[in-house]
Parts: C-alpha cells; sequence; structure tokens
C-alpha cells in the first residue's frame, strides 16, 4: 500500500492546492470589490488508525478560512450616502422580493454587509451596489418618536407640515441702574400699553430681543419685547400685540432681582393664554426662563443682551440627508429645520467568520455565528466613505507562487510513485 497510499496522498494534495488556488483566484478578481472579505485557505493533516511505530504522515483537506472581521481600508467617496463601519459589525440590508403597489415588497428576511455604496433610488430607499436595502428604525419627524418595527430606510417624499410656536426661551441679562429709561417707573397696575401711550413706552422701556414665531398655518410673524421698570429691581415684560385698543401687551408677573444681580425667586414661566403677536394669534404659548441664566448686571450701555428662541416652524420639504457617527438619518428641510428620520441597524456577531457567504458581499446568520446583536456598541458610522476589499495583491501574489510550487512536487511524487510502479511490474518481465 505504500506506493499507491503515496499516490492517493499526493492526489489529495493535487486537490488541496487547486482549491487553495480557487480561492486566490477569486480574491484578485475581487480586489476592487467595495467591502469584500477574501477567504484564504486552511490545510488539515488526514491520519489513518495506524499501530504506533507505523504512523504514516498522511492526507490533506483544505477549508476555507474567512476574514470577514478583518476591515479593508477605508477611501473616501463624495456620496454622502455612501456608508463605511469603523470597528465591527454589520450594515443590516434587506432582500427586495418583488412589487406591490408599484413599490418594493419584501419577506421580512434580514441579511448582514460590509459593503455601503448606499444610494437614494426613485422610490426613496438607500439600496447598495448589490441592490440590497438597507433597513433601519424610522422616527415620526414631527415627533421624534421611534417606529416600535425595523424595516427598510425609505425617505419621506412629502412636506412636512407647518408648526405652531409654543414655546419660547429666554435668558440673557438686564441693565442694572439703567440710564436709557430716564429713570421712568411705570404704575404697579400697568398691564397694557395704548397707542397714544406707545411713544412714551418706548421712550421709557429697554429692547428685549426680537424673534420670529409661527401660526398654526405656518404664518411667519415677528415677536418684538421690550421691558419697563416697576421699581429699582423689579421689571415686568411686554411684547407687541397690536390687538386693539393694546398695541403692547404685559407678559406674567414682575421680575425682582437681588442685590448681587440673582433673581429674588423663580422667574417664570409665563404662561401666554393665547399669544397675540403683531395682531395675529399664534395660540397658547409658554415663555420659560433657564434656571440661573437670567440676570441683572451692571451694563454701562444701559442695554439688555438677551438670546430669544421660539420653536415652530412653515411647511418644508425635504432637501437632503446626512448620516451622523452614531447612524443617525437626519432630514433637512427647507424650511431651516434639521429633523431625525432613522437609526440605522447595525448587527453585531459573537462569531463573525461563521457566517455563510452569498452573492453581493451579503452574510446570513447561522448557528455556530449566533444570533445578531444589534447596536454600534464601540463603533462607528463615517458618511461619504466606503470600506475597499481586503484583499492584498502582493500577498497574493506570494501564496499563489508558494501553491504552485507544492502543486508541482505533489505531480513530482504521482510521477515517482507510477515509475516504481512500472518498475515492479517490469520485474515479471
Amino acid at each position: 500500500m505504500g506506493v499507491f497510499g503515496a499516490m492517493l496522498t499526493a492526489v489529495s494534495g493535487l486537490r488541496s492546492q487547486s482549491y487553495a488556488l480557487e480561492n486566490i483566484s477569486g480574491n484578485i478578481a475581487n480586489s476592487q470589490t467595495t467591502g469584500f472579505k477574501r477567504v484564504d485557505t486552511a490545510f488539515s493533516d488526514l491520519i489513518p488508525d495506524m499501530p504506533r511505530g507505523r504512523e504514516v504522515a498522511g492526507s490533506v483537506a483544505a477549508y476555507a478560512r474567512a476574514t470577514n472581521s478583518t476591515p479593508g481600508d477605508r477611501q473616501n467617496s463624495s456620496v454622502g450616502t455612501h456608508l463605511a463601519l469603523n470597528g465591527e459589525g454589520f450594515f443590516t440590508v434587506a432582500q427586495r422580493s418583488g412589487y406591490t403597489n408599484g413599490l418594493p415588497s419584501f419577506n421580512g428576511q434580514q441579511f448582514y454587509t460590509r459593503r455601503g455604496d448606499f444610494e437614494v433610488d426613485r422610490d426613496g430607499y438607500l439600496v447598495n451596489g448589490s441592490g440590497y436595502y438597507l433597513v433601519g428604525r424610522a422616527f415620526d419627524p414631527l415627533t421624534g418618536a421611534p417606529s416600535a418595527t425595523t424595516g427598510p430606510i425609505q425617505l419621506p417624499t412629502t412636506a412636512i407640515p407647518a408648526k405652531r410656536t409654543a414655546t419660547i426661551t429666554y435668558s440673557g441679562n438686564l441693565p442694572r441702574g439703567a440710564t436709557a429709561m430716564n429713570g421712568a417707573i411705570f404704575p404697579p397696575a400697568t398691564t397694557s400699553i395704548s397707542a397714544a401711550n406707545e411713544s412714551a413706552f418706548l421712550s421709557q422701556s429697554i429692547a428685549g430681543g426680537t424673534t420670529t414665531v409661527y401660526t398654526a398655518a405656518g404664518d411667519a410673524v415677528s415677536l418684538e419685547v421690550r421691558w419697563g421698570k416697576f421699581s429699582d429691581g423689579t421689571w415686568g415684560m411686554f411684547y407687541r400685540s397690536n390687538n386693539p385698543p393694546d398695541v403692547w401687551t404685559k407678559a406674567g408677573s414682575n421680575v425682582s432681582f437681588n442685590a448681587d444681580g440673582s433673581p429674588a425667586g423663580a422667574v417664570g414661566p409665563f404662561n401666554l393664554s393665547p399669544l397675540v403677536a403683531n395682531g395675529q394669534t399664534i395660540g397658547n404659548v409658554t415663555i420659560n426662563f433657564p434656571t440661573g441664566k437670567f440676570t441683572q448686571y451692571a451694563n454701562a450701555s444701559g442695554l439688555a443682551e438677551v438670546d430669544l428662541k421660539a420653536d415652530g416652524y412653515t411647511a418644508g420639504k425635504l432637501n437632503g440627508i446626512t448620516i451622523s457617527s452614531d447612524g443617525r438619518v437626519n432630514g433637512s428641510y427647507s424650511n431651516g429645520q434639521v429633523l431625525p428620520l432613522s437609526q440605522i441597524q447595525i448587527a453585531q456577531f459573537n462569531a463573525d467568520n461563521s457566517l455563510q457567504r452569498l452573492n453581493g458581499g451579503i452574510f446570513a446568520e447561522t448557528f455556530e455565528s449566533g444570533a445578531p446583536i444589534y447596536g454600534l456598541g464601540s463603533s462607528s458610522v463615517a458618511s461619504g466613505a466606503l470600506e475597499a476589499s481586503n484583499v492584498d495583491i502582493a500577498e497574493e501574489f506570494s501564496k499563489m507562487i508558494v501553491t504552485q510550487q507544492a502543486y508541482s512536487a505533489n505531480t513530482r511524487v504521482v510521477t515517482t510513485a507510477q515509475q516504481m510502479l512500472s518498475d515492479v511490474i517490469n520485474i515479471v518481465r
């Protein structure tokens, strides 16, 4: 059996080296494929059951060794929806199963990939170069509430409706000992200013800032605020209402300050039910004063230094999207709003290299890989970037040379075994 065994062992070597060459060939062919993971070849010896002292070296078998957890180089891209993962994990994707009413339909099965060349298709889905759809959890752009389920990410095609102003945030500093008001003190019962008294009011009060508020229909209305003194260290806020017979209306209660410039007690909130600004009804609005951010310190200019911000906006259409490092897809709207649209679903596996390889740089869960663990973990998402193939051409050429030499050596074993068998046959002649 020695000569025959040597020949069979050499044949197993030929078979194994051929398998290795096939993997090398596939790696080289995919050296420019986005997100490709090379397949290395591992060899294992096969030892027959022989008594001690009669062991043989045995034959060989070749197996694939995955490199799913080995990243490729990151390449910059001018397309903002192109994505790369810094660290471990896979993008979760879905495959289209057909069309329903002109839109893609899906069977719910999920796959995983490092191929992040996603672009927006005609239906607003993010689809990569292999035709797989990026999966995530959608957000309601108005409330920010996440969806209870995940699915292929589809960008909204309809405009977001207008949102009326409901909250105003006011912070800043009122000047201590202001001279611009000519020492004017407003009567305690002052709650509004008529048109006849407006000129005097403007000369005896200080500007408190201007902001834009919005009606339920999305009309933008300018809201102007002024402050008047009711006593030393006590102020009252007025806003231009233009709500006859009043031009200015007092908001909330007076605000008093201590000698050190800090508020004497809690400031606000002021609840305006409703707020009428410049003759237009906004609705119920609350003016909030952040703790520690409203003071009365000396200011030589005699002017108030304030920061006045209001929520609300007009209707707007989606202009574009940005993707943050935590995988959040944010929509930029024509009304200036940036609202969350989706959260990309990233999957981690305990055994990345045990995933099943599929066409297009796609992987499927297996029993050996374990179930997916969703979340970025310590990884991050890079937008405007792609992960290149992890194939090193120089390394593959080196492996190809070694494989060729091993294959040739095995053919010499077969040739030698054949010659020895011929010599045996020639003995009887």
